[in-house]
């Protein structure tokens, strides 16, 4: 047997086998509807991250070099 259909073989055996879990593990719960939570430290991690394009100079311009 290739690789190929192999592949294709279990594949299709996880995509269509038998289920395991709860099925309402689907279907979250939207009452009462909240944003997710962000930890702190990465949120400012994130924030620090992008100083660099606020803070940074703009680029000096070019002399352009004429053309004959």
């Amino acid at each position: 047997m290739s690789r190929i259909t192999r592949a294709a073989r279990e594949t299709a055996s996880h995509c269509h086998g038998p289920r395991r879990g709860d099925p309402a593990d689907l279907y979250p719960s939207l009452t009462p509807l909240s944003w997710p939570e962000v930890p702190a430290l990465p949120a400012l991690a994130v924030l620090a991250g992008l100083l660099p394009a606020v803070l940074a100079p703009p680029p000096l311009p070019q002399p352009r070099e004429a053309v004959a």
